[in-house]
């Protein structure tokens, strides 16, 4: 069996040639541009993923990551299909909840925004997260003052304001069992993941993950911008 016949775990489209979003896969200089989000060693996670003992095809149809499973890419009229495919015994079958299905699922998307709206622009973004307080605690995205931008199709537009009186408008960019990604206005038509995780045995109550990706916020605006979420994020929702 060849990881080619692994089980697909996810599949987007992306509005641009085949060779654009192989580069987007590839380059570090570009895979910056949409995995992860700023801390230290993200330049490490991507050449230990993406680079080292990685395997490309010269057809730039086939991506296999060093542990992260296989892309493989379709050009259809409609633009790429992106398709990711990893091993039975490396997904954790039958569970409410796949960490790494998920990473993916929001990293996909954010590459899915760079191609499509900011192919020459550079991004900023932060992640905040934890465990819930309290089993009654809201859904992230009811908590943020977005449970009616939830329930739209995507493709959307939306407006809304947060609980710390942030205006928020844009698009609803994809949603998913577990995450809602919003196009923000804003953040110079940025993106906002809003990840809700399942109870377990580490999260009694559940637990939460903001993906926040921001494009044109010179320094003192990003500060700002990270400091407004993160104090929101650990006053309100966090345990």
């Amino acid at each position: 069996m060849t990881a080619d016949d692994d089980p697909v775990r996810l599949r987007v489209v992306v509005a641009a040639p085949a060779d654009v979003v192989f580069a987007w896969l590839t380059e570090p200089p570009l895979i910056g541009r949409w995995f992860g989000w700023e801390h230290d060693s993200l330049d490490d996670e991507i050449a230990m993923i993406f680079v080292d003992a990685a395997s490309r095809s010269p057809s730039k149809l086939r991506f296999e990551t060093n542990g992260g499973g296989l892309f493989l890419l379709e050009e259809t009229p409609a633009g790429t299909v992106v398709e990711l495919r990893r091993p039975a015994e490396d997904a954790e079958t039958g569970a409410a909840f796949d960490a790494i299905d998920e990473g993916w699922t929001t990293f996909v998307q954010q590459l899915r925004l760079g191609v499509e709206r900011h192919p020459d622009v550079e991004r900023r973004a932060i992640e905040l997260g934890g465990k819930l307080a309290s089993d009654d605690a809201p859904r992230t995205w009811e908590a943020l003052g977005l449970a009616d931008a939830a329930t739209l199709e995507v493709g959307a537009p939306y407006a809304a304001t947060t609980p710390f009186g942030e205006e928020l408008t844009g698009q609803v960019w994809f949603r998913s069992a577990h995450q809602l990604g919003l196009t923000v206005d804003g953040w110079g038509e940025g993106l906002l993941v809003a990840v809700q995780r399942p109870a377990d045995d580490a999260r009694p109550h559940g637990g939460v993950q903001l993906v926040l990706t921001s494009y044109g916020l010179d320094d003192d605006a990003f500060a700002e911008w990270f400091q407004r979420w993160t104090r929101w994020t650990r006053a309100t929702l966090l345990d």
